[in-house]
């Protein structure tokens, strides 16, 4: 079938069928929904229509809006490069 990094659910069955790998248990509850919130909003700035100043303005005013700006960014750049050193740590301790 076809393999969609996006797609995190189908992510974690995949590794966890071929591999008898339990991403959520590897990289945390936490870590995982940030990640799965920043591949939805990478998805609407990839198909919006518009410009996208606000990216979770769905859910403002209830909460605080996210800016797409430069702090924004280095939060994703590091929350994505903890998510696959944890997830590559895990995988080279146990393929030893």
């Amino acid at each position: 079938r076809e393999m969609n990094f996006q797609d995190l659910d189908k992510c974690k069955k995949i590794y966890n069928s071929c591999y008898g790998i339990k991403i959520g248990e590897i990289v945390g509850s936490q870590l995982m929904e940030k990640v799965r919130r920043f591949v939805t909003f990478r998805h609407r700035i990839v198909h919006a229509a518009k410009d996208l100043t606000i990216l979770n303005y769905d859910e403002v005013p209830r909460n605080d809006p996210i800016f797409a700006n430069k702090r924004t960014l280095e939060e994703v750049r590091d929350t994505f490069i903890e998510f696959v050193k944890r997830i590559h740590d895990f995988t080279v301790r146990v393929t030893r």
